[in-house]
C-alpha cells in the first residue's frame, strides 16, 4: 500500500462512526473521570480536521468521560498543535508525542509526556508512565482549593 492509499484510508476512518467508538484505557477512563471534578479539559488531536472527525471525536470523549472535555480541537493528520495551544493560558498539556509536548512548551504550557511508546524523548519535561501518574503530577502542578 501507498501512502496516498494509507492516507485516504486514515481519512476515511477518521471520517466514520467508528471514530465514535474508540476504547479508552482503562487507567485514564479511571483518573478522568475522577480528576474532571477539579480541572477542564480540553482536548487537542492530530487526526483529520473535519466536522464529521471533530463530531465523532466529541461523542467518544462524551461517552467515556461525560463532562469532561470542554472542547475539542483537531488539527489534522500529523498537524501541529502550536497554534491551538496559543489561545490558552499557561496550564498543563498532556501527551505521548515528544514534538506535541514541545509545541505546547512553545506556546507556554507545561508539557508532561505519557509514555506509551518507545519514541525517543527530545526534549526536558516530566514523563508519566501511566495516568496515575498523571493525576499525581497534574495535582501538584494544579492545586486545587
Amino acid at each position: 500500500m501507498g501512502a496516498e492509499e494509507a492516507e485516504a484510508l486514515a481519512i476515511e476512518y477518521q471520517e466514520s462512526k467508528y471514530m465514535s467508538y474508540l476504547t479508552a484505557y482503562k487507567d485514564a477512563l479511571l483518573m478522568v473521570n475522577a480528576l474532571k471534578h477539579k480541572y477542564d479539559f480540553v482536548a487537542v488531536t492530530a487526526v483529520l480536521n473535519s466536522e464529521a472527525t471533530r463530531t465523532n471525536r466529541q461523542a467518544n470523549l462524551d461517552f467515556w468521560y461525560a463532562g469532561a472535555f470542554s472542547k475539542v480541537h483537531c488539527v489534522g493528520l500529523g498537524g501541529s498543535k502550536y497554534d491551538v495551544l496559543c489561545k490558552y493560558d499557561r496550564t498543563v498539556f498532556i501527551d505521548d508525542s515528544p514534538s506535541h509536548i514541545a509545541e505546547a512548551q512553545a506556546a507556554g504550557h507545561i508539557g508532561i509526556r505519557l509514555k506509551v511508546d518507545s519514541r525517543p524523548d527530545t526534549g526536558l519535561y516530566p514523563i508519566a508512565k501511566d495516568w496515575y501518574d498523571l493525576s499525581n503530577m497534574i495535582q501538584t502542578i494544579l492545586p486545587t482549593g
